[in-house]
């Protein structure tokens, strides 16, 4: 049996390497330049951080393992909750706000037909302890700037925010299990993968509307008592089981799930001005002006607070300061982002080439992320990640080479002419390098035909023959010659 790379990973070599790092120093100084200070973390990470940061849709897809110590472990799926672990291991030395960028693999068993990559680089910066407009301006307007740095002048740039959806779900007093299910819902309704009404019996399948079967005894009290006799009966049962029926869990919240089950779920009225509003805003799209009006119209039709959407006009205002150049700008009140933990501004950026749309970066904010994770109160937090091998993809559409525009290239190969030449090259070549160029060394025993076809399929543009007496012969790769002596 041949031994093969992986599917879903690729081998680096020469130039793809060289473009690969290139583009990550760029990013990497480009971050620092504005105070990210550079992080790494573990490969491997217990897999329960993973399961309580990213629910079902990322953990389908980790490489999970029990390693020789009996311990669920798995190859990082991204960098956010690691470096949230790592800032929850260190916070005593950190005060906030801080800024932290990271680069490096991760890894998710993603279907080959939808990406080509398991393995793959991100590069991204995480924002601890900064909450409001200002802080959301600052990511997005980084992430947008990063991708002008290494040449990647035109984008678009989608922005939507979970905030003023959640904030008006809160409103309504619904469960935290008819939240999901509309939260959920929202990638679907606005790609048209699903209607209003398949989704309204979607709800009814699932028990949402407070449809139940037969009662007995304890339901039928509980729907016939007020809300504060209701609550009065439920406590006074819990107090007498103690913390053998609540576990240590809040009391309050027990009591409230368990009159809505009692009832049979959530007020049916309040659920149906939820599934109106999942339907109507997350599909109000469009420039940024445009959709803020849709917005509204749809908050003023359902009878909802406008102060919902003040956040995300002020982000809107503050992204103007930061002057994002040719960036292309739109809102979608529907954005799902793939990983379902963010609470307020999401975002994503495309960059349009031969081969598609190609995503190169998505972020957001996150602040309930740090309490899930262990801390006892929320912080807020955001960030954002690119994936440096779509950036390659995007680049090489472009005809730019990150290696030419951010670091230098190859500059010369030097041929010693003889054995008794070679040192005469090595002192030729070491000059080279202490200017700052990038030189090789001739190794093979070439002809000047074998070095010059050598030289022109690595892209070397000067072949420096030099013989023992330190004379060179300067051959460009298209054939011009010059020659000088170095005595």
């Amino acid at each position: 049996m041949s031994l093969e790379r992986l599917k879903g990973t690729q081998d680096l070599l020469g130039s793809a390497h060289a473009s690969h790092r290139a583009i990550q120093e760029a990013l990497q100084a480009f971050l620092a330049s504005y105070g990210y200070e550079a992080i790494d973390t573990p490969i491997l990470e217990l897999t329960e951080l993973y399961l309580r940061k990213s629910g079902g849709e990322l953990t389908s897809r980790l490489y999970a393992f029990t390693d020789q110590g009996g311990h669920q472990i798995s190859l990082r799926p991204e960098f956010t909750a690691s470096v949230i672990r790592a800032y929850l291991q260190d916070r005593e030395k950190s005060p906030l706000p801080l800024r932290w960028q990271y680069s490096g693999p991760v890894f998710r068993y993603e279907p080959l037909q939808d990406s080509q990559y398991r393995q793959f680089t991100q590069l991204g910066a995480e924002l601890l302890g900064a909450g409001g407009p200002r802080a959301d301006a600052e990511i997005i307007s980084l992430a947008c700037k990063g991708l002008q740095e290494v040449g990647i002048s035109s984008s678009r740039l989608v922005i939507g925010h979970a905030g003023p959806f959640l904030h008006l779900l809160e409103g309504l007093g619904l469960s935290g299990r008819v939240k999901a299910f509309l939260i959920g819902s929202l990638g679907q309704i606005s790609r048209g993968d699903e209607s209003l009404e398949s989704l309204r019996e979607r709800g009814r399948k699932l028990n949402l509307f407070g449809e139940v079967g037969e009662k007995g005894y304890l339901e039928d009290l509980v729907g016939e008592l007020g809300e504060e006799e209701a609550r009065a009966v439920i406590q006074g049962l819990l107090r007498g089981e103690g913390n053998e029926v609540t576990g240590g869990r809040d009391p309050e919240e027990i009591v409230s799930r368990f009159i809505r089950k009692m009832r049979g779920g959530d007020d049916p009225a309040k659920v149906e001005r939820g599934l109106l509003l999942t339907s109507k805003l997350s599909q109000t799209r469009g420039q940024p002006s445009k959709a803020l009006s849709g917005a509204k119209e749809v908050l003023k039709e359902l009878d909802f607070d406008l102060a919902a959407l003040e956040s995300l006009e002020r982000v809107l205002d503050l992204l103007k300061d930061n002057d994002l150049g040719d960036v292309d700008v739109s809102l979608d009140f529907g954005l799902a982002r793939d990983i379902a933990y963010y609470t307020g501004m999401v975002f994503e950026i495309y960059h349009h080439s031969a081969m598609g749309e190609l995503r190169l970066c998505g972020g957001g904010r996150y602040d309930g992320l740090v309490k899930a994770l262990g801390a006892k109160e929320d912080t807020p937090a955001l960030g954002f990640a690119y994936g440096v091998e779509l950036m390659q993809q995007a680049l090489e559409g472009l005809k730019q080479s990150p290696a030419s525009n951010i670091a230098s290239n190859i500059a010369a190969l030097v041929v010693p002419t003889s054995a008794k030449a070679y040192t005469q090259a090595l002192r030729v070549a070491d000059e080279m390098r202490k200017g700052g160029q990038r030189v090789e060394m001739e190794v093979c025993d070439f002809t000047i035909e074998e070095s010059i076809l050598y030289a022109k399929r690595k892209g070397i543009a000067t072949v420096r023959m030099v013989d023992e007496k330190g004379f060179i012969a300067e051959h460009e790769v298209e054939g011009h010659v010059k020659a000088r002596s170095t005595q």
